[in-house]
């Protein structure tokens, strides 16, 4: 009989600790959560590698902007539209306007 007690209390133990189980993996923190927060880790990974290698070519620029003197004019003159005595600017043609079609 001692052994049937002890052997029931460790079935109805183990069912209640299954259940328990079952909840907890199931609800709002459970394996769906997790999925969630996995997703979540990735896109923030993503976004750093992106935005260290925008550093990486930021601090390049700034580089050059701070010691190649033909880049700083480069940049001056690119940034106030401006031109060298002598230079002639090309530009692309506008396609011409096509009329609206009419129904």
């Amino acid at each position: 009989m001692h052994t049937a007690l002890r052997r029931g209390v460790f079935l109805v133990f183990l069912a209640v600790m299954g259940g328990y189980a079952v909840v907890q993996l199931r609800g709002p923190n459970g394996l769906a959560a997790l999925q969630k927060k996995r997703e979540q880790i990735e896109a923030l990974e993503a976004e750093r590698e992106r935005l260290e290698k925008e550093i990486e070519r930021q601090s390049l620029r700034n580089f050059e902007l701070e010691n190649d003197r033909d880049a700083i004019e480069a940049a001056i003159r690119q940034r106030t539209n401006r031109l060298k005595p002598g230079e002639k600017e090309i530009r692309p043609a506008k396609p011409p306007r096509r009329p609206a079609p009419q129904d």
